[in-house]
């Protein structure tokens, strides 16, 4: 069979030609589908795959390419089905189970996930990677509550077996460090749950797994008492996106007369807003590579204060927090959600959106900077665009809910039911996850609860300047409840339009609320379920209503989009941090 690489036009010429010599040969429309996969043809190649299948049913390889073939076009259930069929064949194929896990895994399907990567771990011994989503793969979308909470205790019991195997590791401390940068417990937070313990227990095991195999500090350094502080900000999302959006400033707005702002890039693509901020950086520094080179660079930078503005939500930073890179750590609240590692010492988050208690939430020490805990710079809302233009019906009224799939806690089915059924000319607007098996699963579990599919508009992705032109068209925003808007309600609320929220226990449900205190708007954060689907009502039926709180929300814009108090409090509280150590 071919070997990778060997797609050159004189091989792939060849490769046609034996076929058409010997068309009823199996493994030569294998060998010819593999080189139009090296070229990028999936639909060539997938057609290639199938024939030798016919050809040769039992063809387990074959099987399993078609399925990698399906899945580049998209063709998500029958590249299932092909995978499994190259397992049926021969139930111990490492390739097929890695491939089926993947696959499984992107659309929710946990179960098979777990199964496919037990078996995996039992051929491969050493495979952390398959250790750890057999133990610990949770659902993003679940099916129901009690879906979720069976997931939630599975992982428990996981956290446990994995401490236990972790006593005496298998395999290489390379194989540990790649599992762990494959590995995160991501969705674990939208779960609404307190996480303290379970984000501590994971964090012990990162820290095992990776034991002496990455460099940090030999010993701990005061900070110096006069000059200017070195503050290294980390991660894998300084670019367009949320987190970009978010810790912008913290990044620009360090008075370099008092911080040396050092940038370490872990990972992910680069944009614009990348150019900015390396260009605000006193250095910037790329350091995706392997993960004992990217611990070394930051300890040759040396910094006094590193800064991870989004730990949880990529496995690189995660291991690298496991460690002492420096004599003081912080997580930012990118992820709101304690990290559990003892080597992060403070947590920055935001004063308008924690609880009274919310200390108890966290094993670092809780920083609570003012307001939004960052100055956040709104983005400009067009005005060009109409209802039509985006597929959105001219006379409905439109419950905009914008959410990620896997933010929608099960809990929210009922709320938005009830919402649709009290207002007959009432249309829920989605917009389509990046993952579109999980909007269909979420489109599945909202059938389940009621909720007509003839109701819902699913919008596709959007880029950012088209979903503020798509929220400035709806008539109110529904908020979820165990994690609320971030970053989509900052955007709904610069459109100018209302939302409707309630106060969770934990700060990732309260952002929403905490942005309304801040615009003048609390009246919109409901004390309950019912009060929440009243709220939504009103302000479907009432269109004079509508139009005072956008203009509210206008008149408050300055207390919520930028605003220097939060920078400047996080600069006192760097500078603080001479006297501490």
């Amino acid at each position: 069979m071919n070997r990778p690489g060997a797609a050159t036009p004189a091989a792939l010429a060849q490769a046609r030609a034996a076929v058409a010599a010997a068309p009823d040969h199996p493994v030569l429309h294998y060998n010819l589908g593999v080189m139009l996969d090296e070229l990028g043809d999936a639909t060539a190649a997938a057609a290639c795959y199938s024939r030798a299948t016919q050809l040769k049913p039992d063809f387990h390889q074959a099987w399993n390419n078609l399925g990698l073939a399906l899945e580049a076009l998209r063709r998500t259930d029958e590249a299932g089905t092909a995978l499994r069929r190259a397992l049926a064949l021969r139930p111990d194929y490492p390739a097929a189970l890695r491939n089926l896990a993947r696959l499984s895994d992107e659309g929710g399907d946990i179960d098979t996930v777990r199964d496919c990567t037990r078996r995996l771990a039992e051929l491969e011994p050493d495979n952390w990677s398959a250790r750890l989503a057999a133990e610990l793969a949770l659902p993003p979308v679940a099916a129901s509550a009690a879906a979720l909470a069976a997931a939630r205790a599975r992982y428990a019991a996981g956290l446990e077996a994995l401490a236990a195997a972790a006593a005496t590791p298998a395999g290489t401390p390379a194989q540990r460090l790649a599992a762990l940068e494959r590995h995160t417990n991501f969705f674990l937070a939208y779960q609404g749950e307190d996480d303290r313990e379970p984000q501590q227990a994971y964090a012990r095991l990162v820290r095992r797994l990776i034991g002496n195999a990455l460099p940090e500090m030999a010993a701990p350094r005061p900070l110096p008492a006069t000059g200017r502080l070195r503050v290294a900000f980390a991660g894998c999302f300084f670019r367009d996106c949320t987190v970009g959006h978010y810790f912008r400033s913290w990044i620009t707005d360090l008075d370099p007369a008092r911080f040396e702002v050092w940038l370490f890039l872990l990972g992910g693509p680069e944009d614009a807003l990348t150019a900015t901020l390396r260009a605000a950086a006193f250095r910037s520094v790329r350091a995706d590579g392997p993960l004992e080179q990217a611990a070394q660079a930051i300890l040759d930078a040396a910094p006094d204060i590193l800064i991870y503005p989004e730990l949880g939500m990529n496995g690189r930073t995660g291991a690298l927090a496991a460690l002492r890179l420096a004599p003081v750590q912080c997580a930012g609240w990118g992820h709101p959600v304690t990290s559990g590692h003892a080597t992060i010492d403070h947590f920055l988050s935001c004063d308008a959106m924690e609880p009274a208690d919310a200390q108890a939430h966290y094993g670092e020490h809780l920083v609570r900077l003012p307001g939004l805990g960052t100055r956040y710079a709104p983005a400009p809302v067009g005005t060009a665009r109409s209802r039509a233009d985006f597929g959105l019906p001219s006379a409905a009224k439109l419950y905009f809910f914008p959410h990620a799939p896997y933010k929608v806690h099960p809990e929210n089915d009922a709320l938005l039911a009830r919402v649709l059924a009290g207002d007959p000319a009432g249309v829920l607007v989605l917009c389509e996850g990046f993952v579109a098996t999980q909007t269909t699963a979420l489109r599945r579990r909202f059938a389940g609860a009621g909720i007509d599919a003839a109701r819902i508009v699913t919008l596709p992705h959007l880029a950012r300047a088209d979903f503020l032109e798509a929220a400035r068209l709806c008539d109110l925003m529904l908020d979820t409840t165990r994690w609320s808007g971030g970053n989509t309600s900052l955007d709904a609320l610069a459109a100018g339009l209302p939302i409707v929220t309630r106060r969770g226990r934990f700060m990732r449900g309260r952002q929403s609320a905490g942005m309304l205190d801040l615009v003048g708007l609390p009246e919109l954060v409901a004390a309950s379920d019912d009060a929440y689907v009243d709220l939504a009502l009103r302000l479907g039926r009432d269109a004079a209503w509508r139009g005072a709180l956008s203009q509210r929300i206008a008149a408050g814009r300055a207390r919520l989009f930028d605003d220097p108090a939060p920078v400047a409090a996080l600069a006192s509280f760097l500078d603080s941090l001479r006297s501490r150590t």
